[in-house]
């Protein structure tokens, strides 16, 4: 019932209770009908007082304007009539709901009940409209009467119906949802449950309702559970209200899972009640089981790998060193024994023969220098500088100092090389490959080799220009491979691993590097190395 309507009549009740101490003031009927009348109009609710026998003696203010409201000239319409013939030729809609209001207020008038109160629609084509009728005798000074309250609850209604549509439209989305959603009382009961909950635990909601939550709950944790909504109706405070946490659930078979369980606490209609929110996560489970074997065996993989590895560069290092040990002293042997047999026997051996020797020393430094690239390759990434600031401007010029270009090459900074952190020994080995091969296979009477830098986005981006002898396309990507040359040995001593070592030292820091060239027109040769 509203508000207002509960007021006026809680007001007429404790009116009642001072009908004795009045009765000196209003000892007639016409007084005590003033008396009430004056009463009666100050109030908001339309209200029509009948006789015993059901004729209308009054109506309020309020009844008034609603009748002139609503279409009715007369503001005293009906007063000394019978109430119920009255009604039977009012204006207004039939309905089963107002014929119902006709027959509880008949019933009141015959005595056949004390009291009687409905709500009913009253609709019109403009707009929707309830109200709340209200049926009572009520014993005066010198008589009894039927008082009749009207009271317009559209607001109410309309609230009530947006309430309801709003909680349908909550429950739909909560149908839907693919977690479980348990609404439990203070004691465990549970009042509400959503589709997914039927459908990961394996019971109906009939099953479950006023059942205590302990029935989704293995035996181990029921214990635990009572313990917690003691301590909550205690306290006030749960120590589970607002956390995410795995726990086990128990379906309707028997059959254990895991489950992921958020409890939040919430107030429905001044009761505090808990709403949990379930997540079946076997499946999850058995991924996570499944990608920990996973994980092992790859653990596992990489060990056996590392170990193999191991031992592979042990043979390398190994191999190295027998390399370096047991071939170099042969080759420095017969490089000698070739100059010994070209100065002591120079008058013994023609033209031809003095060829074959100076071939064969030529064959044996290059098997030398082909050897100590394969030593620098083999060592490089193995063996690491500390990390130190470099002045790479300063450590170019001195790398093209101990180049020493001969005169008809011009080497040029064109821009000053910035400070970076790096092994100062590799990147002096990564300038001087790449600037000794510019001077190499330069072709041009006056050569051109200049040098320069830019900051990109977060690295350094280094160009080396020459205007020499160039490379075709086809081999842009040959010429970075190891022992690969593009012209015969015999020609240009080449191990074909210095490039080689270049995109190792580049690619060791993170870079790239590439190369930009047309035949007969030079080369450009661009790395990248990090801020």
């Amino acid at each position: 019932m509203n508000n207002n309507l509960t007021d006026s009549l809680a007001e007429l009740a404790h009116l009642s209770n001072h009908i004795t101490t009045l009765k000196s003031k209003l000892g007639n009927p016409e007084q005590e009908f003033l008396f009430f009348e004056g009463i009666l109009n100050s109030l908001l609710t339309h209200i029509t007082v009948l006789s015993e026998q059901g004729t209308i003696i009054t109506i309020n203010q309020a009844w008034r304007n609603f009748a002139i409201e609503n279409g009715y000239n007369d503001p005293n319409y009906g007063i000394n009539a019978n109430y119920l013939e009255v009604c039977k030729q009012a204006k207004g809609p039939s309905s089963e709901e107002a014929y119902e209001v006709f027959l509880g207020i008949q019933a009141v008038i015959q005595q056949e009940k004390s009291s009687f109160y409905l709500e009913y629609p009253c609709h019109s084509p403009s707009e929707k409209r309830w109200f709340g009728v209200r049926a009572s005798r009520f014993s005066g000074l010198n008589n009894n009467y039927v008082v009749i309250s009207h009271e317009n609850i559209t607001q109410r209604k309309l609230a009530e119906l947006e309430l309801q549509k709003s909680a349908a439209e909550l429950r739909a989305v909560i149908d839907v949802a693919l977690d479980g959603v348990i609404i439990i009382d203070e004691y465990g009961l549970i009042e509400s449950i959503n589709n997914a909950t039927e459908q990961i635990f394996g019971y109906t909601a009939a099953e479950l309702m006023q059942q205590n939550i302990k029935i989704l709950m293995p035996i181990p944790y029921r214990d635990k559970h009572d313990n917690y909504l003691a301590r909550y109706r205690q306290t006030g405070h749960s120590q589970v209200i607002n956390r995410r946490r795995e726990v086990v659930g128990q379906r309707k078979d028997g059959t254990l899972f895991p489950m992921e369980l958020f409890m939040s606490e919430v107030v429905l209609a001044k009761r505090r009640v808990f709403t949990g929110m379930v997540r079946d996560i076997t499946e999850r489970k058995q991924n996570e089981a499944q990608l920990n074997q996973y994980r092992n065996h790859l653990e596992e993989l990489v060990q056996e790998r590392t170990s193999e590895l191991v031992a592979i560069n042990q043979e390398l290092r190994d191999f190295a060193y027998v390399i370096s040990h047991d071939l170099k002293a042969p080759l420095r042997a017969i490089s000698s024994l070739s100059n010994w047999l070209a100065t002591d026997y120079r008058d013994k051996i023609d033209e031809s023969g003095q060829k074959l020797l100076q071939l064969l020393h030529g064959r044996t430094k290059r098997m030398e220098k082909l050897i100590e690239g394969i030593l620098q390759y083999s060592r490089l990434g193995q063996v690491r500088e500390e990390q130190v600031s470099v002045n790479l401007h300063q450590l170019v010029i001195n790398v093209i100092e101990l180049l020493d270009p001969p005169p008809h090459i011009e080497i040029t900074l064109e821009t000053t090389l910035p400070i970076i952190m790096g092994e100062k020994t590799r990147l002096a080995q990564l300038f001087q490959n790449l600037i000794s091969n510019a001077i190499k296979f330069m072709d041009k009477s006056e050569g051109k080799i200049r040098i320069n830098c830019v900051a990109q986005a977060n690295y350094w981006q280094f160009t080396i220009i020459d205007n020499g002898a160039g490379i075709e396309a086809k081999y842009f990507d040959k010429i970075f491979q190891i022992f690969q040359t593009l012209t015969p040995r015999d020609e240009f001593e080449s191990s074909g691993i210095g490039l080689t070592l270049v995109k190792k030292i580049v690619e060791m820091y993170g870079g790239q590097i590439w190369v930009e060239s047309k035949l007969g027109q030079g080369s450009t040769f661009c790395f990248t190395l990090p801020q």
